[in-house]
């Protein structure tokens, strides 16, 4: 049959297995790679912390200032362009 395999326990036998278990016993880690070990409490706050300062930072510009700035260079480029399109011309 194509699939995932079942769990043949039913509903109670898992959970009374996993009552079963005491709470400082949740996981234990068999593994030799750090990177499959389960991460502490205090990695998990530093973790949710950075993902809270994530976005814009603080005294950054503002969209319209942002906006006005991308204008400027763009018009310096066409500029430059504009004086090269005049030198070429002008060596005809």
């Amino acid at each position: 049959m194509p699939g995932s395999k079942t769990n043949v326990m039913k509903r109670i036998q898992v959970l009374t297995a996993a009552r079963a278990n005491p709470p400082t016993k949740d996981f234990v880690s068999d593994s030799v790679s750090e990177d499959d070990r389960p991460a502490t409490t205090g990695e998990l706050q530093a973790g949710v912390a950075a993902h809270r300062k994530r976005g814009r930072p603080t005294g950054s510009a503002t969209t319209r200032e942002a906006i006005a700035e991308l204008e400027a260079v763009k018009g310096k480029r066409l500029a430059s362009v504009g004086s090269l399109m005049a030198d070429l011309r002008a060596g005809d």
